[in-house]
């Protein structure tokens, strides 16, 4: 303190020298301080400084756009280095300031720190007199330099302080329940608290790292200086991952702690059984470190739960002091014995159901951004009980399009090429290998290639057993499947070779480097290579037809060149305007060019017009590789954002998204049959993925609005948004018919009970009926009703009188015939749009309605027989039993009625979904009950007690309709996520499949993966 005193009065003297004669200043310098808001307050300690605050304070607002341009610019200019055009813009995309970044008022303080780790990163690189666009993605832009920058300040750190940057830097990660992580802002005091014994050196993690400037330190508090450090820094990255579940469980205690706190310490809201274990447990984690409202919340938590079994015990001891005065009897002791047991393994059975319940709920969560862990979840749930939930969750984890990994790359993966044929897949990586893959044994096969450099481009020729790859050192080398034999093409580019492609019989080989060449060679041909200079600097992509017709090269430039192969013409199509390439494909037809742009989109190109005809949207950064499927209906592509995503080309919409990869996912690509996926990551692994067994074929895109069965269970009608009904054929899952209706959305379809008929209502409230054995003409079309036809119903045991619901309040029911429609019964006692009408026999129809109530009605002369009236909300689904004896009612006020159809008695209530419920079906014999739900979920149910059997998870969207193909099922279920889903019930065999790809789990990948629940897996245990 005694230093700082004479330092600061130093300073000061320096600054405010005696004034010479005449008031001349007599200041020897003029002195300038930079102060952080969190050290405010201790220079109030020091008269000169609080002085200085009071009347020379200058506060520094954040920078603007125009300002931040400038900082990037002017100090280039200064030292005589001029910027290459697109370099500001690049550097100001990566921190986030391109749109206008945080806030109106400027870019937040942590954005000043990224630049000037980026600028010097790209200075360090610059290239005659100038920075460069290249000098700034050889240092990883704002990534890499960040990462570079971590890393030091890392290893400055000594043994212990690094021990506890863990701890200081994961405080500052708030992590959501999908696993995805965010900055959060912790005060100094909160966190010198938290750590007790670590205190400072946390803090000194803190002071090493605000020094660095990749923390904000301020007077609120301390927070990352960026987004971009969370993904940047590997090592942080690594954290984060592993530590997931601990930092959102150390959250919810938080919140639970702060609640708890808030009203007065209630008991009744202290953690009981498991969730006091899983505080108890989080307590005492390295990484937990509880406040002291949270350890108080967890001290009277085991206080009371201690209470508890104190109170438990002595009723024990007063049991035992009877059991002894009574041991005279046999019997009643024997009795005694048999009671205790029997609790004893109830207790441990709740024990276990209770967690099991845990992890089946935790798996639900993870389902989308971890599939892989979310399988182990439940899987493990399954084995540690029996529950309903574990049930749903293994059942739920059919939606998923995860099928395995493949390990053995030592590093990165930065390409994968599937063989023709069953189940062969290649790969090359940063640690120069080419290896191939038997996927249906989930192993590695052989390595056919081992080098030195790093191999970024692999290419299989779809014909024929021919495989090229290219090595960092320029080399291309060709691979004969068949012979086993390696050869290196002649010459060679000069830098590294970014990718290469192959014909479809392997007549032409292409390849592309970082020096601007695209070199042709023709296998097994006498011609040596050529090579053409595309002219648009370093390339990253290069894509062949199959044909051989044509080829494209692209790269940083983010122009496309394309040659006929035929004449030797080319030409250059497209703009600058989408950032570099990164990869490149042509349909299966040649007819179109898909383009990974660095600006997060997939642009598809015209080949014969050079037209940018579309950009599929979805992906959250960079797009590294694209690729067709088989077929050419879908489009794959993979990125920097860790995720790869599939669409739908004829609706260009996506249809998934694949997220299991640790990190950039380098390369995609399909299997020969369309059915699997491959992706390849940064993390070292290869994924596989099978999207369409998941998902069912969308061959539209189109949301899903209602659906039916045919009787025998052999068509699913399907009611489309784009005005179709699609006739699927429910045995082997595929489209058999679409059946144009109209341009107006199809709300509801039905068939007649002998199958011969089908109906569809649409939102203009016609109706269409058609012969299911020749729907290409109509057998009626008709306007029947003013406003949306809502749903409809063939009469049992006469298929020419159907009736229809609409939003204008009304039924009626129809006469239809090859001549004519004609109108025979007009039901109109409800007071608002009717939803649903369903039949029970011959002469009675029950409907549903917005004005919150279901009624019974007798056909022959329209009279009102029972008027149901016990739901809160809308009736917006109806089933009845094959009997007609039991009316199930869906309703927007989240449950299911049961009711006896005869009298109109409330049998019981069907509670469970958290959103509207829009349908209900019994299967054949009427022991299940299916439902739906805006909630995203189905869920099955035995009518007989109303328990809840299964839900199942996987929708990503509202849920309009679900059927059984069977007693107990399996089942469908349509949603207006485009996506038409087929779920077996039968747990056991669904639990096979997800330990098929999970695979064998060991305790370090367990523990990597799930470091806060106990090994404990549900398939294939280490040692078993």
């Amino acid at each position: 303190m005694h230093e700082q005193t004479v330092f600061v009065r130093a300073v000061h003297a320096l600054a405010t020298g005696p004034a010479f004669p005449g008031g001349r200043d007599g200041s020897a310098a003029l002195v300038v301080l930079g102060v952080r808001a969190d050290f405010y307050g201790r220079c109030l300690a020091f008269p000169e400084l609080a002085a200085a605050l009071r009347d020379g304070q200058l506060p520094l607002e954040p920078l603007r756009a125009q300002e931040i341009r400038e900082a990037v610019v002017r100090p280039a200019h200064a030292v005589g280095l001029e910027p290459e055009p697109g370099l500001v813009e690049l550097v100001l995309r990566d921190l986030g300031a391109a749109d206008g970044g945080e806030g109106a008022g400027g870019y937040g303080p942590g954005a000043l720190p990224l630049l000037s780790h980026a600028l010097l990163a790209t200075w360090q690189r610059r290239a005659e007199g100038a920075l460069t666009v290249e000098g700034y993605q050889q240092a990883g832009g704002i990534a890499g330099a960040v990462a570079a920058t971590a890393e030091r300040a890392y290893a400055r750190l000594s043994p212990a302080r690094q021990e506890a940057a863990p701890y200081a830097l994961l405080r500052l990660v708030r992590v959501d329940e999908d696993g995805r992580a965010t900055r959060a802002r912790v005060a100094r005091e909160q966190l010198s608290q938290e750590a007790g014994a670590r205190s400072g050196a946390a803090l000194e993690v803190v002071e090493e790292f605000a020094r660095a400037r990749l923390l904000t330190v301020d007077a609120d508090g301390i927070t990352l200086a960026h987004e971009a450090v969370l993904r940047a820094w590997p090592r942080l990255h690594g954290w984060i991952e592993t530590h997931a579940a601990t930092l959102h469980a150390r959250q919810q205690l938080g919140a639970a702690a702060r609640q708890w706190d808030a009203e007065g310490r209630d008991p009744a809201l202290l953690p009981r059984g498991s969730r006091l274990a899983a505080a108890r447990e989080l307590a005492a984690h390295p990484l937990g470190t509880v406040s002291a409202v949270e350890q108080a919340f967890v001290d009277a938590a085991t206080a009371h739960a201690a209470a508890e079994l104190a109170a438990e015990r002595r009723r024990t001891r007063r049991l035992h002091r009877l059991l002894a005065a009574l041991a005279v009897l046999l019997v009643l002791t024997v009795a005694g014995g048999a009671v205790a047991l029997y609790q004893g393994r109830q207790a441990v059975a709740e024990r276990g159901a209770a967690r099991s319940a845990g992890l089946a709920f935790r798996a639900t969560a993870l389902s989308a951004s971890r599939p892989e862990v979310s399988m182990l979840l439940a899987t493990a749930a399954w084995r540690q009980a029996h529950t309903a939930a574990a049930a749903g969750a293994v059942l739920s984890s059919q939606a998923q399009s995860y099928a395995g990994r493949l390990t053995g790359h030592r590093g990165p993966v930065f390409a994968t090429a599937w063989q023709p044929g069953a189940g062969r897949l290649l790969s090359a990586g940063a640690d120069g290998t080419v290896r191939q893959w038997d996927t249906t044994g989930r192993r590695q096969g052989r390595v056919v290639a081992e080098g030195r450099a790093a191999v970024r481009a692999l290419a299989v020729a779809r014909e024929g057993g021919l495989a090229a790859w290219g090595d960092d050192t320029g080399a291309v080398s060709l691979w004969d499947a068949g012979t086993g034999r390696v050869s290196r093409v002649p010459g060679g580019h000069q830098g590294a070779v970014r990718a290469v492609a192959l014909s479809g019989r392997g007549e032409l080989l292409a390849s592309a480097g970082r020096d601007g060449t695209v070199r042709l060679v023709r296998p097994g041909s006498a011609a040596g290579p050529e090579t053409a200079d595309a002219g648009l600097g370093p390339l990253y992509a290069v894509a062949v037809t199959r044909d051989g017709g044509q080829v494209a090269a692209a790269g940083l430039d983010g122009r496309v060149w394309l040659r006929d192969t035929g004449t030797g013409r080319t030409r250059v199509i497209g703009t600058t305007a989408h950032g570099q390439v990164h990869s490149l494909a042509f349909s299966p037809d040649g007819r179109r060019l898909a383009a990974g742009e660095w600006r997060d989109d997939v642009g598809l190109w015209n080949t014969a017009t050079g037209e940018r005809e579309a950009a599929l949207e979805g992906m959250q950064d960079s797009v590294l590789a694209v690729a067709f499927s088989p077929d050419g209906s879908r489009l794959a592509a993979a990125g920097q954002d860790d995720t790869a995503c599939v669409w739908d080309l004829a609706g260009r919409r996506r249809t998934a998204v694949l997220a299991s990869h640790l990190g950039p996912v380098h390369g995609i690509g399909f299997s020969p049959d369309g059915r699997s996926l491959a992706t390849a990551g940064e993390d070292g692994t290869l994924r596989l993925w099978r999207p369409r067994a998941a998902a069912g074929a969308v061959p539209s895109g189109s949301a899903w609005l209602d659906a039916a069965l045919s009787p025998d269970r052999s068509l699913l009608a399907v009611a489309g948004q784009d005005g179709t009904v699609r006739l699927w054929d429910a045995r082997h899952r595929t489209v058999r018919r679409t059946v144009r209706v109209s341009g107006e959305a199809v709300r509801a379809v039905a068939f007649s009970r002998d199958g011969g008929l089908f109906a569809a209502g649409d939102g203009h409230g016609g109706a269409t009926v058609w012969r299911t054995a020749a729907p290409d003409r109509p057998v009626q079309r008709w306007q029947a009703h003013g406003r949306a036809v809502t749903s409809l119903a063939f009469r049992p045991g006469d298929p020419s009188s159907l009736a229809t619901a609409s939003e204008d309040g009304t039924v009626r029911l129809w006469r239809v015939t090859g001549a004519a429609v004609r109108p025979e019964l007009r039901v109109s006692g409800h007071e608002d749009a009717v939803y649903r009408v369903v039949f029970l026999g011959d002469d009675r129809l029950a409907t549903g309605s917005q004005d919150n109530t279901a009624r019974i009605w007798r056909v022959s002369d329209g009279r009102e027989l029972h008027r149901l009236t016990e739901h809160a909300d809308t009736v917006l689904g109806l089933a009845a039993n094959p009997a007609g004896t039991l009316l199930a009612t869906a309703s927007r006020d989240y449950t299911v009625g049961l009711w006896d159809a005869r009298d109109g008695r409330r049998l019981r209530t069907l509670a469970g979904h958290t959103g509207p419920v829009t349908s209900a079906a019994f299967d054949p014999g009427g022991t299940r009950l299916v439902t739906t739900g805006r909630d995203d979920t189905v869920r099955v149910w035995d009518p007989r007690d109303g328990s809840l059997l299964f839900t199942l998870t996987g929708h990503t969207g509202r849920v309009r309709a679900a059927a059984f193909l069977a007693d107990g099922g399996p089942l469908v279920s349509v949603g207006e996520d485009g996506t038409v889903r087929w779920w077996s019930l039968g747990v056991r065999a669904v639990l096979a499949d997800a330990c098929r790809a999970v695979g064998d789990v060991r305790r370090d990948t367990w523990r990597r993966l799930l470091p806060d629940v106990p090994y404990a897996p549900g398939c294939h245990p280490e040692g078993s």
